[in-house]
């Protein structure tokens, strides 16, 4: 319940600072949203906290900042994925499947192709489609060892 109320303090936080009225710099935005996405990344998920961080997600997911960035993109579709995989909801494969459309074109980004790949395997394993599955592990496995 501790770390809950610090992750919402934090993101309120974080919130406060977006809705000042001062300019700040893009560049200074983007290091406000990559930090916020490792943070949340970070959090611990309980039955307690799931649905806030699920709307914290997809709060950071609509955000411009993280849309027109590859990678922050990606990483929120996949975190919104395992969320609701966890949660046994069907959206999962849907969020693991945009995440793996956007990080795949992209020239490096090992270490989250290789989170994505992985989860996506979970998603197919989860559904009992073994060859989808072994797949993906591979395809994960392949990168990690690359």
């Amino acid at each position: 319940m501790r770390k809950l109320l610090q992750y919402l303090f934090i993101f309120t936080g974080s919130i406060f600072l977006f809705s000042c009225e001062e300019k700040s710099s893009p560049d200074s935005n983007q290091n406000l949203v990559s930090k916020q996405v490792e943070e949340l990344s970070k959090a611990k998920i309980s039955p307690e906290n799931k649905d806030s961080l699920i709307q914290q997600w997809k709060k950071l997911n609509k955000n411009s900042i993280v849309k027109n960035d590859t990678v922050l993109d990606a990483r929120t579709n996949y975190n919104l994925g395992k969320l609701y995989a966890m949660s046994g909801n069907d959206s999962a494969q849907f969020y693991i499947e945009r995440s793996l459309e956007i990080i795949d074109p992209t020239e490096g980004n090992l270490e989250d192709k290789t989170l994505i790949y992985n989860g996506m395997g979970n998603i197919w394993n989860a559904k009992a489609k073994e060859h989808q599955a072994n797949y993906n592990y591979n395809k994960a496995a392949t990168i990690l060892l690359a």
